[in-house]
């Protein structure tokens, strides 16, 4: 989304904003302009303004209002005056603080599908692997980060209400650390897909919290070389 109001220009590409369908257009605008804060296109500190976001998106202010409310209410956004809202910033404690979140998450979910894979009960890790032959270190950065939390999500389906928690987590840091996700840091990742796999469909739960923790702890060095 391009950015409004006072908001700075980061540089990026934005993506062109199509109109909303009148029957989902609060629903249409909150996930429009969530997505444009996950992904960085808002700069931490920049003023959205009602008015120029409906016209943005070529809605009245109603829908756009119910939206940055839902957004203010998710911490996302911080209220201001004059019909303002401001896009929260994240202090280096608070970014690291999502990440032991999202390992704490990620470290119970992959202990739960081993334990139901150990009871033989039927769980379907197919996508997972399927998901394994996409996730290429050269694909573009959007396209790496989606098929990494589908790979995540699919290891973990048969928890939906816990893969969502960490989905969203995951969203939240992604502006923080998606600059460093460089091919070679990819490749490493791909490979710590792989184990992971192997680790829990081999029911080895020492080996997949290893893992995790590898995994996630690289997330962990992003976010203290970029904030430190």
């Amino acid at each position: 989304m391009a950015m409004t109001g006072d908001a700075s220009h980061d540089g990026r590409a934005h993506q062109q904003r199509q109109p909303l369908k009148r029957e989902t257009l609060a629903d249409g605008a909150y996930e429009q302009i969530r997505g444009a804060i996950l992904r960085g296109d808002f700069a931490d500190g920049a003023t959205l303004k009602q008015g120029e976001l409906a016209k943005e998106l070529a809605i009245s202010t109603v829908p756009v209002r119910e939206a940055l409310r839902r957004l203010q209410a998710e911490q996302l956004l911080v209220g201001s005056p004059f019909l303002r809202y401001i896009v929260r910033s994240h202090s280096r404690d608070e970014i690291t603080a999502y990440v032991d979140i999202r390992e704490n998450l990620e470290l119970f979910a992959v202990s739960r599908t081993i334990s139901r894979l150990s009871e033989e009960t039927e769980v379907d890790l197919s996508h997972a692997e399927a998901l394994l032959a996409e996730l290429s270190p050269d694909i573009d950065d959007e396209s790496w980060f989606a098929l990494d939390v589908a790979f995540h999500k699919a290891l973990y389906r048969e928890d939906l209400i816990l893969a969502d928690m960490i989905e969203d987590i995951r969203h939240r840091i992604h502006r923080y650390t998606q600059a460093e996700s460089a091919p070679p840091a990819r490749a490493a990742a791909a490979r710590e897909h792989r184990d992971l796999l192997h680790a829990v469909t081999a029911r080895d739960q020492a080996q997949a919290a290893s893992i995790v923790r590898s995994h996630i702890g690289a997330t962990r060095s992003q976010v203290l070389q970029r904030h430190g």
